[in-house]
């Protein structure tokens, strides 16, 4: 199966019954004959309005990409380029090695992942001989531009994250003074003076909640809202799809985040089912269903997307 560009699905709409003409069907439903009355049925596979790659992600593997072909030697992904998979493989074919350490290798092309890195480590890398290429997502630089900003106002960091995060770990090599990270409110008391950036893929809900906290137990807070413009877009087109279909089905990496944030969104209104391809994909999910919703995180790439709506429009009964 050939590979569509890369990027935010450009069919993300609402589809139109099958056109029978030849050219002219669509992967997102399928048209039943042969009903009683000669009666057609229509079964829908339909993509949230949002889906896959955001800005970031996309950026980030452009560059990759572009860094294996203009390099010769080894060209290395510092950590994984994003939390998918199937992204990942796709990456190593193409000649891209993931490490997760840099310091027992001969120097030569590296790149930083979307999640960032601590700005002392970037400079480790530069002043061994490294040949960096930064693909930091714009969005979590300016989380360590706050960071730095906090830092030289006098007031200690704290990350509302999670702490195993490698967003979250670039803010943790003391670059900024002894971080805190707060993954709840529980245990949050006494504190003198705080300043605080949130994890960018982290969940509004619970940052609310532990800023809520934060607001009544320090003395003196400034606080950045520093949550991704994506993800939350993402969510809104998974809720508003989830009212209208039977069952949702969420692509994206097990460890993703955001692909998470999808999945429990999406949880308290139709059945949801979080997969990383199409072999997750149980016939049994499908049964008595007309309208079957997909959305995907911001780290699933395009051609995971139209697999997993294709797969499902062939399995649909």
């Amino acid at each position: 199966m050939g590979e569509p560009p890369l990027g935010e699905n450009r069919h993300a709409h609402r589809p139109r019954p099958l056109s029978r003409r030849p050219g002219r069907d669509r992967p997102f439903d399928r048209t039943l004959s042969g009903s009683p009355g000669g009666i057609e049925v229509m079964n829908e596979v339909i993509l949230a309005k949002k889906a896959g790659f955001c800005p970031g992600v996309k950026r980030a593997v452009e560059l990759a990409l572009k860094a294996r072909e203009e390099n010769e030697g080894p060209v290395y992904l510092y950590g994984e380029l994003a939390h998918n998979r199937s992204l990942i493989e796709h990456l190593s074919e193409k000649g891209l090695t993931t490490v997760d350490d840099w310091r027992n290798l001969a120097p030569s092309t590296i790149l930083i992942r979307s999640h960032g890195l601590a700005p002392s480590e970037k400079k480790q890398l530069l002043e061994s001989g490294w040949k960096v290429i930064d693909a930091t997502c714009p969005c979590v630089s300016r989380i360590h531009d706050h960071a730095k900003r906090l830092h030289e106002e006098g007031f200690p960091l704290a990350v509302i994250g999670e702490v195993d995060h490698p967003e979250v770990q670039g803010f943790l090599k003391g670059d900024y003074g002894e971080a805190r990270v707060f993954a709840d409110p529980d245990g949050i008391s006494g504190l003198p003076k705080l300043g605080v950036v949130v994890q960018s893929t982290f969940s509004p809900e619970k940052a609310g909640a532990i800023i809520g906290r934060l607001f009544l137990e320090t003395r003196e807070l400034r606080a950045f809202q520093t949550l991704c413009g994506a993800t939350a877009e993402r969510i809104k087109a998974a809720l508003q799809l989830a009212s209208e279909v039977d069952m949702m089905v969420v692509v994206g990496g097990a460890k993703s985040s955001n692909t998470r944030q999808l999945t429990e969104a999406c949880r308290g209104t139709v059945p949801v089912y979080q997969i990383e391809s199409v072999e997750d994909i149980q016939e049994d999910w499908l049964k008595g269903l007309k309208r079957i919703g997909v959305a995907a995180g911001a780290s699933t790439p395009e051609w995971l997307i139209q697999q997993t709506i294709q797969f499902i429009a062939k399995m649909t009964p």
